[in-house]
Protein backbone atom coordinates (compact mmCIF):
# COMPACT_ATOMS: atom_id res chain seq x y z
CA UNK A 1 0.00 0.00 0.00
CA UNK A 2 1.31 3.44 -0.87
CA UNK A 3 0.42 6.87 0.41
CA UNK A 4 -0.77 7.65 -3.13
CA UNK A 5 -3.30 4.79 -2.95
CA UNK A 6 -4.51 5.95 0.47
CA UNK A 7 -4.82 9.49 -0.84
CA UNK A 8 -6.89 8.21 -3.79
CA UNK A 9 -9.21 6.35 -1.43
CA UNK A 10 -9.66 9.39 0.78
CA UNK A 11 -10.32 11.53 -2.29
CA UNK A 12 -12.98 9.03 -3.37
CA UNK A 13 -14.42 9.14 0.17
CA UNK A 14 -14.61 12.94 0.01
CA UNK A 15 -16.44 12.78 -3.33
CA UNK A 16 -18.94 10.30 -1.95
CA UNK A 17 -19.37 12.41 1.18
CA UNK A 18 -20.12 15.48 -0.92
CA UNK A 19 -22.69 13.47 -2.88
CA UNK A 20 -24.36 12.33 0.36
CA UNK A 21 -24.31 15.89 1.72
CA UNK A 22 -26.07 17.06 -1.45
CA UNK A 23 -28.80 14.43 -1.04
CA UNK A 24 -29.20 15.30 2.65
CA UNK A 25 -29.53 19.02 1.79
CA UNK A 26 -32.21 18.19 -0.77
CA UNK A 27 -33.94 15.99 1.81
CA UNK A 28 -33.86 18.87 4.31
CA UNK A 29 -35.47 21.21 1.76
CA UNK A 30 -38.20 18.65 1.06
CA UNK A 31 -38.85 18.16 4.79
CA UNK A 32 -39.11 21.91 5.37
CA UNK A 33 -41.47 22.28 2.40
CA UNK A 34 -43.46 19.25 3.62
CA UNK A 35 -43.18 17.64 0.19
CA UNK A 36 -43.71 14.07 1.35
CA UNK A 37 -43.53 12.53 -2.13
CA UNK A 38 -40.15 14.15 -2.63
CA UNK A 39 -39.02 13.02 0.83
CA UNK A 40 -40.04 9.43 0.02
CA UNK A 41 -38.24 9.56 -3.35
CA UNK A 42 -35.06 10.76 -1.62
CA UNK A 43 -34.95 7.93 0.93
CA UNK A 44 -33.39 5.37 -1.45
CA UNK A 45 -31.04 8.03 -2.86
CA UNK A 46 -29.75 8.91 0.61
CA UNK A 47 -29.46 5.24 1.55
CA UNK A 48 -27.55 4.35 -1.64
CA UNK A 49 -25.14 7.23 -1.15
CA UNK A 50 -24.68 6.35 2.52
CA UNK A 51 -23.92 2.75 1.60
CA UNK A 52 -21.40 3.88 -1.04
CA UNK A 53 -19.74 6.14 1.54
CA UNK A 54 -19.53 3.31 4.06
CA UNK A 55 -17.93 1.09 1.41
CA UNK A 56 -15.35 3.76 0.59
CA UNK A 57 -14.77 4.28 4.31
CA UNK A 58 -14.09 0.58 4.88
CA UNK A 59 -11.62 0.43 1.98
CA UNK A 60 -9.81 3.56 3.22
CA UNK A 61 -9.66 2.15 6.76
CA UNK A 62 -8.14 -1.08 5.50
CA UNK A 63 -5.64 0.85 3.38
CA UNK A 64 -4.64 2.92 6.41
CA UNK A 65 -4.13 -0.22 8.50
CA UNK A 66 -2.08 -1.84 5.73
CA UNK A 67 0.08 1.25 5.23
CA UNK A 68 0.69 1.49 8.98
CA UNK A 69 1.70 -2.18 9.09
CA UNK A 70 4.09 -1.70 6.18
CA UNK A 71 5.65 1.28 7.92
CA UNK A 72 5.80 -0.59 11.23
CA UNK A 73 3.70 1.94 13.16
CA UNK A 74 0.29 2.11 14.78
CA UNK A 75 -2.73 2.68 12.58
CA UNK A 76 -3.11 6.37 13.28
CA UNK A 77 -2.47 9.33 11.04
CA UNK A 78 0.10 10.96 13.37
CA UNK A 79 2.09 7.72 13.56
CA UNK A 80 1.97 7.21 9.80
CA UNK A 81 2.77 10.87 9.06
CA UNK A 82 5.96 10.73 11.16
CA UNK A 83 7.34 8.01 8.87
CA UNK A 84 6.59 9.86 5.62
CA UNK A 85 8.37 12.53 3.65
CA UNK A 86 7.11 16.04 4.57
CA UNK A 87 5.23 16.51 1.30
CA UNK A 88 3.46 13.14 1.57
CA UNK A 89 2.71 13.78 5.23
CA UNK A 90 1.21 17.20 4.48
CA UNK A 91 -0.91 15.77 1.66
CA UNK A 92 -2.36 13.04 3.90
CA UNK A 93 -2.96 15.46 6.77
CA UNK A 94 -4.78 17.82 4.41
CA UNK A 95 -6.99 15.02 3.10
CA UNK A 96 -7.63 13.76 6.64
CA UNK A 97 -8.75 17.25 7.65
CA UNK A 98 -11.18 17.31 4.71
CA UNK A 99 -12.49 13.86 5.65
CA UNK A 100 -13.07 15.07 9.21
CA UNK A 101 -14.80 18.26 7.99
CA UNK A 102 -17.13 16.32 5.69
CA UNK A 103 -17.81 13.73 8.36
CA UNK A 104 -18.94 16.46 10.77
CA UNK A 105 -21.06 18.10 8.07
CA UNK A 106 -22.81 14.79 7.37
CA UNK A 107 -23.35 14.19 11.07
CA UNK A 108 -24.87 17.67 11.46
CA UNK A 109 -27.11 17.23 8.40
CA UNK A 110 -28.37 13.90 9.74
CA UNK A 111 -29.11 15.47 13.12
CA UNK A 112 -30.97 18.37 11.50
CA UNK A 113 -33.02 16.11 9.23
CA UNK A 114 -33.84 13.82 12.15
CA UNK A 115 -35.01 16.85 14.16
CA UNK A 116 -37.21 17.95 11.25
CA UNK A 117 -38.79 14.50 11.04
CA UNK A 118 -39.33 14.42 14.82
CA UNK A 119 -40.89 17.89 14.69
CA UNK A 120 -43.24 16.84 11.90
CA UNK A 121 -44.27 13.72 13.82
CA UNK A 122 -44.88 15.76 16.94
CA UNK A 123 -46.94 18.31 15.00
CA UNK A 124 -49.00 15.53 13.45
CA UNK A 125 -49.60 13.84 16.82
CA UNK A 126 -50.74 17.09 18.44
CA UNK A 127 -52.99 17.92 15.49
CA UNK A 128 -54.64 14.49 15.58
CA UNK A 129 -55.06 14.75 19.34
CA UNK A 130 -56.80 18.13 19.01
CA UNK A 131 -59.09 16.81 16.27
CA UNK A 132 -59.96 13.78 18.38
CA UNK A 133 -60.60 15.96 21.41
CA UNK A 134 -62.88 18.28 19.41
CA UNK A 135 -64.85 15.32 18.08
CA UNK A 136 -65.42 13.97 21.61
CA UNK A 137 -66.73 17.25 23.03
CA UNK A 138 -70.49 17.42 23.55
CA UNK A 139 -72.53 19.27 20.97
CA UNK A 140 -73.21 22.95 21.63
CA UNK A 141 -76.34 24.88 20.74
CA UNK A 142 -74.46 26.16 17.72
CA UNK A 143 -73.74 22.71 16.27
CA UNK A 144 -77.23 21.41 15.66
CA UNK A 145 -77.75 17.78 16.71
CA UNK A 146 -76.88 16.72 20.27
CA UNK A 147 -76.50 13.06 19.29
CA UNK A 148 -72.92 11.90 19.18
CA UNK A 149 -72.21 10.98 15.57
CA UNK A 150 -69.67 8.64 14.11
CA UNK A 151 -66.10 9.80 14.24
CA UNK A 152 -65.76 11.70 10.98
CA UNK A 153 -63.60 14.60 9.96
CA UNK A 154 -65.96 15.77 7.24
CA UNK A 155 -69.15 15.77 9.30
CA UNK A 156 -71.64 18.39 8.16
CA UNK A 157 -72.97 20.74 10.80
Amino acid sequence: MTTHQLAQLWTEWIGRAESLQSALAEQKEALIAREMDRVENLIPVVEDRRTALLDADERAREACINLAAELGVGASLPAIAKKLQPLESARLRNLAAKVTKHGEAIRNALIQNHALVENELSYTAVTLSLIGQALREPATPYMGSTEPGALSLDRKV
